[in-house]
Parts: structure tokens; C-alpha cells; sequence
């Protein structure tokens, strides 16, 4: 309904090969470039890594293997880890560092609740939360378009106009296009009849609005997934529903305008395409429809509202909700048990004191969770020679990162923790990271483990990179400025975004290996990260 305003054991291995080129640019800012990387939210076409494991890969389908990768120089405006030696190594801790000896870092898994992006409480447009970095928005379809003679610049500037806060909250949008609301009234542009849903001329301009849509958001950096919405009350596809033949001729509109977007539909089974679900009544019906859809999760996202007004799976009220942890713990369980990526209604209850603790334990469940079990990396390098570095990462979430954004190695100066040098992985695809399935909420656990993944890179490194000790870090990308955007669920955390695992000596001996835990940053406390 619309609302009224223990780590899992491993299993199975995936792995990619990274073979890559570097170039030389300047400072990060929040220029607007345009990763190589596929289905992004900027844009782009879709191929994906192999994985083996829970489920399927999302998207695509293309296997990785070894592909180019960019690198570059240049300069950016709490808890710990555990070191050992490779082979041939010394104790953890110890100076110095051989040629073709191996360090082992094992990061602390952390437990911090914080906000990352395309996933987690969703509120609408307009209200807050305290982990919120998606807002649903309802959108009248004549505020987009009130006559025949409104052009696309329309949609743009009404997008430009709501939305031009988004990126630096590091926030994205669901909108949802609607005609009818309850109570309230019917927004049908003034030269179409309404609650015609039949005729020739609603079909036609049904079709031109979508195209139109397409064109605005389809790379609009600040669109998260698309809610099909446009028939039924409130967009959500029922009282009507749409006919057999108007729901072939809005999925194909739709697929069409929206090759790089994930889309959205109300009720499983009520169009063909593949895609998300916006659950509007979660966890009190549709369950069984729900789970017949199988793996869809691993490629399409599943969100939606707690329906208050309607049923309720668990407490009477937001505030019940996550200030009883017997209610908050059934929340969790169906988020677990659905692959939920967000939900919304849920969001309008205030982070206090009772409330805390069921907010950062639904704020946890909710969509992915990376961590990064492993990383190994040589102790020293040389200028103009490859970084070898391989990571084993595990998604303890509920659901995939449903975009691919890329990631990115650096080496940070020891002192100021800044990039002096960074290079781009191309081929490893963060879609495929998946999580477990099959959740048993009495173990506390899926059934079906999620899969550790194996990434292994090779990154040239400039001739030109000055000798010294350096700090090995990793972060994932937002594509549409090329900033640090995704987190790692590790304490190896410097704040701007990058994930600091140990040092490296370029052309000397290195003389720490750990990064000393009194460095890190709290994930939860950061929020400087924009697009």
C-alpha cells in the first residue's frame, strides 16, 4: 500500500584474473566521468564474471577473464587486523621485506551498522533516516507531462529540481510515476480522460511517457532502480491492474527505454520480464508467490514498504518495530529469508535510544555486506613492474550489489593516507559477490553458504612512482564520478572511503607491515562520501 507521507561457513570458490594498464591523472574530484564498467548506474552494457556458488550471477553472463584495467598517479584533496608471513616470511609485525616474500593479512570483520549506498532503509523523498542513501519519490504523471504539446525538457527539469541534493549524500532515487491516490485525487494530464486505461490514445502516450522517462533517467547517476508503477492506485499495479495486453506493451516500453536501469513491477507474474519486485504489503502476503520466484534476487532487486495501514508481519508501528526485539528480530528474519534489499515506512522511525539497537541490526541485514576475509599482497615491488594483490571476499548480506561499479587499488602515502597511485580492476564484477540462500531463522544462518570469491589482481605500476612505503588499499567506485562509494564491512577503514590492508615497499624494504588499528576510522561515523 502506499504509505501515508557467527559469519556463514564457505562455500564454493569464484575467481577472476586482472590484468591491467595504468595512466597518469591529477586530483579526485567530483568530475563527472563515465566508467568502462557495465551496467552501472551512469550506464553502460552488461557482461559479468563467472562465480560458483549460491545462486547464479546477475546480469549478462559473459565469463571475465584476464581484460584491461587503468591505473593512475596522483593526489586526493577502528579495530585491527591480522598480518603473517608468506612463504619464506617473518613473524607478523616484523621490519623489512624481501623480494617474493607474501604478506597475509586477515582484516577484522566489523560490526558496525553504516550506511552504503543502493541499499537500506528507503523513506520517501522528503523524510529522513538515520542510514538512508535511498528515498522513494511519487511522482504525478501530470506534474512530467500535463498536455500532448509538454516536451522531455519537462521531466529533466523536474528531475533536476528535486534530485540536485542526492549526490553529495551520497543518495540515490526510486522514483515511482503515478496517476491515482486514494482519497486524495487523479493526476492524469488535462487532455487524457481519466480512468481510461483502454483506448488508443492512453496506450499511445503511455508508451511516449515511458520512452520520454527512459531518456531522462536511464544514465541519470542519481536513479537507483525504476518502480514500474503508472497503473492502480498509488502506481501499484492493482484496482486496476493492468490488462494482459497493456502489461506486454508497458514491460516491452519499459525494457526498451531502460537498457541500463533495473526495473521494478508490484506482483510477481504480472508482466514477463524478469525484474525487481517493489513489495508494497512485505512479509504478511504474497510470501509463497514470493519464493517461487527462486534465484531472481541474484540479478534483480527485492524492496518495497511494511504496509501499517494494511498487515503487519510483525509490530503495530515503525516504533514497534525496531523498539522490541522480538519484532525487530521477525523483520530481520523475512528480510534474510527475501533477499530484501530495502524497505520503506519501516524508515520513519526515529534513531533514539530505544530504538538503536533494531535499527543497526535491520540496517545490517538489509542487501549486501562485504567483507574481505584475506588479502595477500608481495612485501615489496618495483616501480614499472605489476602489483599482484588477492583478495577473498564474502557477502555475509541478504542480497547482490546490483550494479557494477568497479574497484579500485591504490597505494596511499604512509603519512597522509592520500593516493599517490591508483588503478582500476576492469574485469572483476562486485554483481557476483552473492549472498547464501535457504535462511534457517532458528540457526541463525542460510542453509546454502555464500560463496567465498577469489579475486586475484595484476596492476602495473608506473616507472615513475617514487621509491618508499606505501599503504595497500582498496575501495569500490561510484562510476559516475569515479569516488570511493561502496565499503567493505572491515575495521581496516580510513575516512574518505578506501580500506587501508597493509604496507608495501616499492623499491625498498618496507618497515611495517600492519596497519596500526589506532588509524582507523569508524564506518558509521564517515559521512563525507559523495558523487
Amino acid at each position: 500500500m502506499g504509505p501515508r507521507i557467527p559469519r556463514t561457513p564457505r562455500l564454493g570458490w569464484a575467481s577472476w584474473s586482472v590484468i591491467a594498464g595504468f595512466a597518469w591523472v591529477g586530483a579526485e574530484s567530483g568530475c563527472s566521468s563515465q566508467s568502462a564498467a557495465d551496467r552501472v548506474v551512469a550506464g553502460g552494457s552488461s557482461s559479468l564474471a563467472g562465480s560458483t556458488g549460491a545462486g547464479a550471477a546477475s546480469g549478462g553472463g559473459a565469463t571475465a577473464g584476464a581484460s584491461g584495467a587503468s591505473g593512475s598517479v596522483g593526489a586526493d584533496s577502528s579495530g585491527g587486523n591480522t598480518p603473517s608471513a608468506g612463504s619464506g616470511g617473518n613473524t607478523a609485525g616484523s621490519s623489512g621485506g624481501s623480494v617474493g616474500e607474501e604478506i597475509v593479512i586477515q582484516p577484522r570483520p566489523s560490526d558496525e551498522a553504516f550506511a552504503n549506498p543502493l541499499a537500506g532503509f528507503r523513506p520517501d523523498l522528503g523524510n529522513s533516516n538515520h542510514y538512508a542513501t535511498l528515498f522513494r519519490q511519487y511522482i504525478k504523471w501530470n506534474e512530467l507531462e500535463n498536455s500532448e504539446s509538454d516536451g522531455v525538457d519537462k521531466i529533466q527539469a523536474f528531475s533536476d529540481a528535486a534530485w540536485k541534493d542526492l549526490p553529495q549524500k551520497n543518495a540515490k532515487v526510486i522514483p515511482r510515476v503515478y496517476l491515482d491516490w486514494p482519497g486524495s485525487g487523479s493526476y492524469w494530464p488535462s487532455d487524457l480522460t481519466s480512468g481510461d486505461f483502454t483506448s488508443a490514445a492512453f496506450k499511445a502516450r503511455l508508451v511516449r511517457l515511458i520512452t520520454r522517462l527512459g531518456q531522462v533517467w536511464d544514465k541519470d547517476a542519481r536513479v537507483a532502480f525504476i518502480q514500474t508503477g503508472l497503473i492502480g492506485q498509488w502506481g501499484e499495479q492493482h484496482d486496476p491492474a493492468p490488462t494482459g495486453d497493456l502489461a506486454a506493451q508497458m514491460g516491452a516500453a519499459f525494457a526498451s527505454a531502460f537498457p541500463h536501469k533495473l526495473l521494478e513491477n508490484r506482483y510477481p507474474g504480472a508482466f514477463s520480464q524478469p525484474w525487481g519486485i517493489y513489495w508494497d504489503s512485505f512479509g504478511c502476503d504474497q510470501n509463497a508467490q514470493m519464493h517461487a520466484l527462486g534465484s531472481r534476487y541474484t540479478s534483480a532487486p527485492y524492496e518495497g514498504e511494511i504496509a501499517y495501514d494494511y498487515c503487519k508481519p510483525a509490530g503495530q508501528s515503525p516504533l514497534d518495530d525496531l523498539s522490541k526485539p522480538e519484532n525487530t528480530s521477525k523483520i530481520v528474519n523475512l528480510v534474510r529469508d527475501f533477499h530484501t534489499t530495502a524497505l520503506g515506512w519501516i524508515a520513519d522511525a526515529p534513531y533514539e535510544s530505544e530504538t538503536a539497537a533494531g535499527t543497526d541490526a535491520l540496517q545490517k541485514a538489509f542487501g549486501y555486506r562485504f567483507v574481505i576475509d584475506e588479502a595477500r599482497f608481495p612485501a615489496r615491488a618495483h616501480a614499472g613492474s605489476s602489483l599482484g594483490l588477492t583478495l577473498q571476499i564474502t557477502n555475509t548480506g541478504s542480497a547482490p550489489f546490483y550494479y557494477r561499479f568497479p574497484l579500485e587499488v591504490s597505494l596511499l602515502d604512509s603519512a597522509s593516507h592520500l593516493p599517490v597511485w591508483k588503478g582500476i580492476a576492469d574485469s572483476v564484477d562486485v554483481r557476483a559477490w552473492l549472498p547464501g540462500d535457504a535462511w534457517d531463522a532458528a540457526a541463525q544462518r542460510y542453509m546454502t553458504p555464500a560463496p567465498s570469491n577469489q579475486v586475484s589482481i595484476s596492476l602495473p605500476l608506473p616507472a615513475e612512482l617514487a621509491s618508499g612505503e606505501y599503504l595497500v588499499a582498496v575501495t569500490i567506485l561510484d562510476p559516475a564520478s569515479m569516488l570511493p562509494a561502496v565499503r567493505f564491512a572491515i575495521a581496516n577503514y580510513f575516512a574518505g572511503g578506501r580500506h587501508p590492508l597493509g604496507y608495501l615497499g616499492v623499491d625498498v624494504d618496507a618497515t611495517h607491515r600492519e596497519v596500526d588499528a589506532a588509524q582507523f576510522s569508524s564506518l558509521a561515523a564517515d559521512t563525507s562520501l559523495h558523487y
